[in-house]
């Protein structure tokens, strides 16, 4: 969902893409469609980010909420990495037997 590279953007966000649902996916979709593959192939941006640590919030047999720490580095053409530290929410929902992201949430 948020790591991708200029050259496989639509198919490393389109990966992620079918990871998540409901209304989360559609807005996930609007946004990549619109602004973030279009403009990591305009202006060659790459992203990577990695979890250092993740917390439980809740969880029944078929809803989970977790806090989760994302690190994320990112570079823009030829230019100096940029690194941000966040937390998100993410409620996760089985479906049949995938777990699946249904919301994300900056904290």
């Amino acid at each position: 969902m948020l790591s991708y590279r200029p050259d496989a953007v639509d198919a490393q966000l389109g990966a992620a893409r079918d990871r998540l649902t409901g209304a989360f996916r559609d807005s996930y979709t609007s946004v990549v469609d619109s602004v973030v593959i279009p403009g990591a192939k305009q202006k060659q941006v790459s992203a990577v980010a990695t979890v250092p640590g993740v917390a439980s919030v809740s969880a029944t047999a078929d809803h989970v909420v977790v806090l989760v720490f994302v690190d994320q580095t990112v570079i823009v053409g030829n230019g100096a990495p940029s690194s941000t530290s966040s937390a998100v929410g993410v409620t996760l929902n089985r479906t049949g037997e995938r777990w699946l992201i249904s919301g994300f949430h900056p904290i």
